[in-house]
């Protein structure tokens, strides 16, 4: 559901908390900070942005006949 903090160090190529966040707001990705201080990012916002398709599974859809 969330990137994991290291996947969000390697998104935005930095270590620390401030520094991400900045790299965030300048790529114009949304997040949360959490208790921690730590940015929080949807995965399917990342994949979405990066042209991918999710591989999280989906909620089943009604399909009508």
């Amino acid at each position: 559901m969330f990137l994991s903090i290291d996947e969000i160090k390697e998104l935005t190529g930095n270590g620390q908390k401030s520094p991400c966040c900045k790299w965030l707001d300048e790529n114009h990705y949304l997040y949360e900070i959490n208790s921690k201080g730590w940015p929080v990012v949807l995965r399917s916002h990342v994949v979405a942005r990066m042209g991918g398709t999710p591989t999280e599974s989906k909620r089943p859809q009604l399909v009508l006949k």
